[in-house]
């Protein structure tokens, strides 16, 4: 009985000893720091000990250290190309306050998932500090050239800001603001950050548009529209983007009146106070759809008037209070 005890001792006591280890590493407190995590069909690449492993051998220190150190957390992630072959990462890096640090995306096209693991572990090295052992500025540089197709500079080689500028051509249709609805031809030139606010410059112009009168006279409109928006991100992913919109129009609308006792022609000003949405989805590469919609509320609505024959001034046709345009159109984004 004596020598059951014992051994029911020594059991426990190998147990707690083995155990201890693995509690001690669940409640670091920088356990956390980089995290991998890795979508179907990717059991082939590296996990996230092999990745921690290669970050090292560039930094010289414990990676999750150096985040530590650094007050920035790091999320990777890696998934396949769809349509394949191929593999798609990206990686995230925010601030200890919550605050967006910066983003990273890489592609490699290869089959094996090798490159792309190379390409992230660079990367990582590169956020947390290349300085940060002799040599490790250089040792990145190398290794992405021999990276098949992958996009090795980390947050760093970005522009300072990672903003992101979307040029969109696109069909505009008005309505509300000339005497029919109206399709002509527009422009979006849209500046942002990932995830953050995003400042948009928009011009359209809508061609000859007919207005008839109750006499056997007429006129013909047309509009010119510059407008600035400010936009918040309502849903952000890879793939698409759709944001809150608001901001302000400037219209330039020429007239021709004809076959009245007095025909002219002139152009007249006027600004809407617009509200709207934005949506954006990603094709292909930095190929991008765009669409958005507006309402906007003219702050002096223009009064286009003729005289007939009797000699009194008669309404030929005057904006709606509230006006409405949608845009659609497929553009390039610029990182």
């Amino acid at each position: 009985m004596r020598t059951m005890a014992i051994r029911l001792f020594a059991a426990a006591v190998g147990l707690i000893a083995l155990s201890a280890p693995r509690v001690a590493e669940a409640e670091t407190p920088d356990s956390d720091r980089i995290t991998l995590q890795r979508g179907p069909g990717t059991e082939q690449c590296m996990g996230l000990a092999d990745l921690l492993a290669r970050v090292q051998e560039r930094l010289g220190r414990p990676p999750r250290e150096a985040a530590t150190a650094s007050g920035v957390s790091i999320a990777l992630t890696i998934e396949r190309a769809t349509p394949g072959p191929g593999w798609h990462a990206t990686m995230m890096i925010v601030e200890d306050t919550g605050a967006l640090a910066g983003t990273r995306k890489m592609s490699d096209p290869q089959d094996s998932c090798d490159g792309i693991g190379t390409a992230l572990a660079i990367a990582t090295a590169l956020a947390l500090g290349e300085d940060a052992c002799p040599g490790c500025g250089a040792q990145p540089a190398r290794a992405a050239e021999g990276a098949p197709t992958s996009s090795v500079s980390g947050p760093k080689g970005e522009s300072p800001s990672g903003l992101t500028l979307l040029v969109a051509p696109a069909a505009a249709l008005a309505v509300g603001s000339l005497p029919r609805a109206q399709v002509g031809p527009a422009v979006a030139l849209r500046l942002g950050l990932p995830r953050g606010p995003t400042l948009g410059l928009e011009g359209a112009f809508f061609p000859n548009v007919d207005a008839d009168a109750p006499a056997a006279g007429g006129a013909t409109f047309r509009m010119w529209a510059l407008g600035a928006l400010a936009c918040a991100p309502l849903f952000d992913s890879e793939a698409w983007r759709l944001a809150a919109c608001a901001g302000g129009e400037a219209e330039a609308t020429s007239f021709r009146a004809f076959g009245f006792v007095r025909d002219r022609s002139d152009t007249r000003w006027s600004a809407s106070v617009l509200l709207g949405a934005r949506l954006e989805q990603q094709i292909h590469g930095a190929l991008t759809a765009f669409a958005g919609a507006d309402l906007g509320v003219p702050m002096h609505r223009e009064s286009y008037d003729y005289i007939d024959a009797t000699g009194a001034k008669a309404r030929l046709f005057r904006p709606w209070p509230v006006t409405a345009t949608l845009k659609l159109g497929v553009g390039y984004r610029f990182r």
